[in-house]
């Protein structure tokens, strides 16, 4: 059974590439592993569903024009920690090797295996047993303020709860004209890269008009104007449509709780150990997307985990160990995005790999073994100039309104859009050369 069960479960397949100048400027594919060849890169059949099966699947690859390191996480037991703590391991006794080799010297010990305190995951594995009574179960669930249960009883409920968690793009008359619903929705992501100018823009912007003494983070910034594009992108207010705006847009993030807990954990220990923090914007005050609009979300997100309970998440850990199914609880819908917060790990990311090799060129996080969601908000890891690449995941109209935002396009660069040909950047489709 899993230490933490936060509804949405996931095998990420991050890959992370050594690239010659000629590779890295004729550009490098982004997401569609499927189709670009990243598929070929990543460990086959990866293990997620028993107990002690591994949370990180590395793999190394050499090919033409650089090397590539693909590791394959699983969410449900290990989070970023993990992910960071693999790779600074890793790239410290690849530069000690490599050191030694050059220098004719005896090849180093491997690295000390992590202490056993640091993956005790019993640390967050309530005694419970499997409860029987559902009903009993679902009075507990009742009162988490954040999460549904999900009743194995009621097949049809839990299928409408499952699928009314993200909430769809909502289609205008153009667009139903022009294109059937069918390749409106196909699922779809782009990436963007932000750079360091544009954060700093941005954060200057939004803290200008900010009440005196507040205080929010380029990462707040860059998140509720990403959230407040993705928004326009999915809803296209102002034009005209058979649906109508919704009242509210709501995203989740995940956080990491480990210095929150009584007592608190190492920062470095590695199971999963994170909580979901919804954050909810009333739509009539986030049409506009001037900068008061954008710093009332960037404080919402700043504050949404300041009311975070202990005793909540305890209570959760113990419904969800003690449901019959997993994951047996999941984030209350409807939400445009889940927003993952992958910047903090740009020091691992940016370790040097020893001399002759260096520092990987290029990050990815692709869609492999699994569909994109209708809503999701990727910040992949800091570089060493400032700049910061945005993954969106939603419709392929969502993605095309996105790309034809005056205002995204103004603060960032388009580099990839996956899915339908009509839907892709003008530079044309990558076709792979593995």
């Amino acid at each position: 059974m899993p230490a933490q069960t936060s509804g949405i479960e996931t095998i990420v397949t991050i890959q992370m590439f050594l690239l010659t100048k000629s590779v890295k400027d004729n550009g490098w594919p982004f997401g569609d592993g499927e189709e670009d060849g990243l598929s070929k890169l990543r460990p086959q059949d990866f293990p997620y569903v028993q107990d002690g099966d591994p949370i990180i699947a590395p793999q190394f690859n050499v090919v033409k024009g650089g090397i590539v390191l693909t590791m394959s996480i699983t969410h449900v037991i290990g989070d970023l920690v993990q992910f960071m703590d693999f790779l600074r391991s890793w790239s410290q006794n690849t530069s000690a090797i490599a050191t030694a080799r050059l220098n004719g010297q005896p090849v180093p010990p491997l690295p000390q295996q992590i202490s056993s305190d640091l993956m005790d995951r019993s640390l967050l594995a309530p005694a419970v047993g499997i409860e029987e009574d559902l009903d009993k179960l679902a009075a507990r669930a009742a009162k988490l303020p954040h999460l549904d249960m999900l009743d194995p009883r009621r097949p049809e409920d839990v299928a409408e709860k499952v699928s009314n968690l993200f909430t769809k793009a909502r289609l205008t008359n153009d667009d139903l004209v022009r294109f059937t619903e069918d390749e409106l929705r196909t699922l779809s992501c782009s990436v963007w890269t932000f750079s360091q100018p544009s954060i700093k823009q941005l954060q200057h912007m939004i803290q200008e008009v900010l009440p005196g003494g507040s205080k929010v983070s380029s990462t707040d910034c860059l998140t509720a104007f990403a959230w407040n594009r993705f928004f326009a992108a999915k809803y296209a207010p102002g034009l005209s449509g058979p649906d109508p705006l919704p009242e509210t847009s709501k995203i989740v993030f995940a956080g990491n709780i480990r210095r929150r807990l009584t007592p608190p954990l190492p920062n470095n220990y590695m199971p999963a150990c994170v909580d979901l923090f919804p954050v909810s914007v009333n739509t009539s005050d986030f049409i506009s997307p001037d900068p008061k609009t954008l710093a009332q979300a960037a404080m919402a997100i700043r504050n949404s985990n300041s009311t975070w309970s202990g005793e909540t998440f305890r209570d959760m850990l113990e419904i969800a160990h003690s449901h019959p199914v997993n994951p047996g609880l999941i984030p209350k819908g409807p939400i445009d995005a889940l927003v993952t917060d992958h910047t903090r790990a740009s020091a691992a990311m940016l370790s040097s790999w020893g001399p002759e090799l260096g520092t990987c060129e290029a990050f990815r996080e692709p869609y492999l073994g699994r569909i994109p969601p209708h809503g999701e908000i990727t910040l992949l890891p800091r570089w060493n100039n400032g700049d910061v690449e945005v993954m969106f995941a939603g419709e392929a109209v969502v993605m095309e309104r996105l790309r034809s935002d005056r205002l995204m396009s103004q603060m960032a660069t388009c580099q990839f859009v996956m899915g339908d040909p009509r839907f892709e950047v003008t530079r044309g489709k990558y076709v792979s050369k593995l």
